[in-house]
Order: structure tokens, then sequence, then C-alpha cells
């Protein structure tokens, strides 16, 4: 953690670059098992890094397992100054995110488990980016089994970097399974452009990917079968492309705002 106040720790989006050093994070992890961490409070994750101030999160990991985590699988937020860089391969993250689950007296175990009259489920891996950087990297030949919430949720507020790119994703060989919500799920929610570009995917699921200002986003979907929704959208303004290429979307392409299919 670079942060100073340890209760604003996850607030990822949205948080400010005070009380941060300029200081960067690198984690590497090879040959990591997660197993059952996190049920002793509501967002326990089993791996999180936080960041304020200037600085990068940088996570390189491979060959790793994370599972039955009660919170996020992982998360790493970045709330200032900086960019979260990933290179995630050959690995599973499967049935975390459960602590609120509505089999558990959750009103009672934890009022924070309570998420509008729903339990407060988390994610297999998350990432919230805020201020100036972006999401940039790779993930392949990852796994997402049956996990609570969204199986990746990548999600980014603060208009990108001095490019104006806030999102630079490469998805390969990623399959995903019984996941509460979307299995993949990219956001932008200011004015920098999404990049995300999805290779080999094999999705029992939704895959969503949104810009939600006034940036632009493409999309390229090749070789991969996608099991409920391709969800595209860009709004309020800006440019839109998506190009699907042997691909199958077993329900439907749902298209928001100004995207061209080419």
């Amino acid at each position: 953690v670079d942060q100073d106040e340890i209760d604003d720790c996850g607030a990822g989006a949205g948080a400010g670059d005070e009380g941060g050093s300029d200081a960067s994070i690198q984690l590497q992890m090879t040959g990591v098992l997660i197993d059952g961490a996190g049920f002793g409070r509501q967002d326990g994750d089993g791996v999180r890094v936080d960041d304020r101030g200037p600085g990068h999160i940088g996570l390189a990991m491979t060959n790793s397992i994370v599972q039955f985590v009660g919170g996020d699988g992982m998360e790493l937020d970045e709330g200032g100054i900086g960019d979260v860089v990933i290179n995630v391969r050959n690995s599973l993250f499967d049935n975390n995110g459960n602590y609120c689950d509505a089999t558990l007296d959750w009103e009672t175990l934890d009022e924070a488990c309570n998420d509008g009259g729903d339990p407060d489920v988390d994610d297999a891996f998350d990432i919230d980016e805020a201020g100036p950087g972006k999401i940039v990297g790779l993930v392949a030949n990852v796994d997402l089994i049956e996990n609570f919430d969204e199986g990746l949720d990548f999600d980014t507020l603060g208009g990108g970097d001095e490019d104006g790119i806030s999102v630079d994703l490469k998805l390969s060989d990623i399959f995903g399974i019984d996941n509460a919500d979307e299995a993949v799920k990219v956001s932008e929610e200011e004015d920098g452009t999404v990049l995300v570009d999805m290779h080999s995917l094999d999705i029992g699921g939704d895959v969503e990917v949104e810009e939600e200002d006034a940036g632009d986003l493409h999309v390229t979907v090749n070789g991969s079968w996608i099991g409920d929704d391709l969800k595209i959208a860009q709004l309020p303004s800006g440019e839109g492309t998506l190009k699907v290429r042997g691909s199958v979307i077993v329900d439907d392409i749902d298209i928001t705002g100004s995207v061209d299919e080419i």
C-alpha cells in the first residue's frame, strides 16, 4: 500500500492523488496459490494493491491460482497519477467473492454486505484506475470460473494518459463459465480512448466494453465464442468501432451509441 489513510484503501475509482508518495508498486506472482482468504470481513481481498500520488501499479502474474476468496480475488486500485500495467498469464480465478453471498445471513453478519437489499458480492479480478493514466497490458490463457460477480472488472476514471488513452488491453485465450455477472467487463467513465483486442475467448456469459463520456472506443473480437451478449456502448459522443471476425455470438451483439460495426 502506498497510501497514508488506511480507511481509504480500496476507494479506487474516484480517489484523489493525496496521501501517497511518488513511488510505484511492482508485484510479481509466479506459481502462487491463494485459497480461502478474505473471510474476516466484507471486502477482504485475496491480493490488494493500493497506490495514491504519482506512481504506477505493475502486476506480472503467471501459473497462479486465486480461489474461494471472500472479497475480490485480486484488486488493484490506482487513485492518483499513473498507470496500471498488467501481464497476467496461465492462471485461474475460481469461486471468488461470496463473503456476502445470499446463502449467508448477510444482513446481521455485516451491514456493509447490504447493497440496496442485495448481498454485495465481489469479482475475480478487479481494477480501478482514477486520475491521469491508463489500464494497459495483457491477460492470456486465464480461466474465470463461478465467480460471484464479474470475472474481469476493469474500470477507469480520469481521462487517460498524455495521448488520451484510458484503456489499451489485449485479452487472449480466456475461458469463462458460470460467473454471476459479466465474464469480462471494461468501462471508461471520462473522455479517454478505449482500445480492447479480444482473441480466442470461450465465454459462457456476457462480454461488455463501454466508454461513457466523450472519448473514442475501438473493439476487436477474433476467433471467439461468446455464449450470451456482446455489449458495446459508446456514450454520449465520440467515435466507436466494433470488428468481429471468425466468431460466434450466441445471443446478441448489443450496440449502444455511435458505434460502427465494420
